[in-house]
């Protein structure tokens, strides 16, 4: 935290570091610290003010979050809607969506690598089964921006999907 200090002298910026401390009272503690230059009428640097933030129930939080993300039994994906240039289209298309983030049953249900499909439009992540994802759940979403709950069988997947969107 002293060189996060002094390097908001040095460069006259607003700046941020984490560090942990322990505490008798609280036992090991996160904080997460903003430092902000205050100036006098010279532009001269005269205090630093400092904000401290306790992100310790944030972290266990986001731990316990991702415990749940990879460990539950349904699958979860996240897609995005890409931007297109005819944004008022009344049809959207599974290449109009990408792969943010899946769960571990998301990717075993689906036939998919964990690691090589993240960042992917959605008709090349899900081949034939995308169109009809996206006509049915996704498309909605986007125009009405009301959840929807979809349900069909895959083309290419012997499975039945009930997907939930929002």
């Amino acid at each position: 935290l002293v060189e996060t200090f002094s390097r908001v002298l040095e460069v006259r910026l607003p700046l941020q570091a984490e560090c942990s401390l322990h505490s008798p009272l609280m036992g090991n503690v996160v904080v997460e610290c903003r430092f902000w230059p205050e100036f006098d009428a010279e532009g001269d640097v005269v205090s630093v003010s400092v904000q401290v933030r306790d992100m310790t129930s944030a972290r266990r939080v986001a731990e316990n979050y991702q415990a749940l993300f990879t460990s539950m039994a349904d699958g979860f994906a996240l897609f995005e809607h890409l931007y297109r240039a005819h944004e008022g289209a009344s049809s959207c298309t599974a290449h109009d969506f990408a792969l943010v983030d899946m769960n571990p049953a998301f990717a075993r249900m689906m036939e998919l690598d964990e690691e090589g499909v993240v960042g992917h439009r959605l008709d090349e992540v899900l081949g034939k089964d995308a169109q009809l994802l996206a006509e049915e759940s996704l498309a909605p979403v986007i125009h009405y921006a009301k959840p929807v709950l979809a349900s069909f069988m895959c083309g290419e997947r012997p499975i039945f999907v009930e997907i939930s969107s929002y």
